[in-house]
């Protein structure tokens, strides 16, 4: 009795060693995708499709990531006819790009420290912008589903002061989005890759997330 109860201890004892190491394992980088991943070419790239205002234009698109015929990421932009850096914007029209996540996606991010008036101090959280071949994995900060998180912003002199956003200085380069997705089993990994051509000119090139 004495050796079936070690015993079964023991390989209880492996198969915790085994999903500690799978679980914290890299599970992907960006701009990999093999078999095992259901991945996305758009082609043409994605542009976002603009609806006029009299003093902005305000653009979206849908991306369903896994296929599954419910869409998971929002993206969303919102433009002043003349994109200049201006104090007179409001809540209502300050120009930003912005993800808003769904059906269990979550997105990789970057947190900025942004001073305040009377020295305090603010945490203002971005779409972190990954190169090729960056490691995707939980050690990453992920914004949670449900909310939305900015790529860039140029805010209302009463918000976000000190940052613009991690994507807000990015011209004719491609960048990767590390998403992933909650399901019963665990989290799938994948990304998003983008290139800006500007602040106000981007592309939706392809998107990968493991089956």
């Amino acid at each position: 009795m004495k050796h079936t109860t070690t015993f079964a201890l023991f390989i209880l004892f492996v198969s915790y060693l085994v999903s500690c190491n799978t679980d914290d394992a890299t599970r992907i980088t960006a701009g990999e995708y093999d078999s095992a991943m259901i991945y996305r070419e758009f082609a043409p790239p994605l542009r976002l499709q603009f609806d006029s205002a009299q003093t902005y234009r305000y653009g979206t698109d849908t991306i369903d990531i896994n296929l599954d015929d419910v869409y998971d990421i929002v993206i969303a932009q919102r433009l002043p006819v003349n994109l200049t850096a201006n104090d007179n914007y409001t809540d209502d029209n300050y120009p930003y790009t912005r993800l808003v996540l769904n059906n269990g996606v979550e997105v990789a991010t970057k947190t900025h420290n942004v001073p305040m008036p009377h020295d305090d101090r603010h945490v203002e959280t971005w779409v972190d912008t990954l190169q090729i071949n960056t490691p995707i994995d939980k050690n990453m900060d992920w914004m949670a589903t449900n909310y939305f998180v900015n790529m860039w912003v140029v805010a209302p002199s009463n918000s976000f002061q000190g940052t613009t956003g991690t994507w807000y200085n990015i011209t004719n380069e491609e960048r990767f989005v590390g998403i992933r997705i909650k399901m019963s089993s665990g989290y799938k990994y994948g990304w998003l890759k983008i290139r800006q051509n500007t602040r106000d000119n981007i592309e939706i090139v392809s998107s990968a997330i493991e089956k």
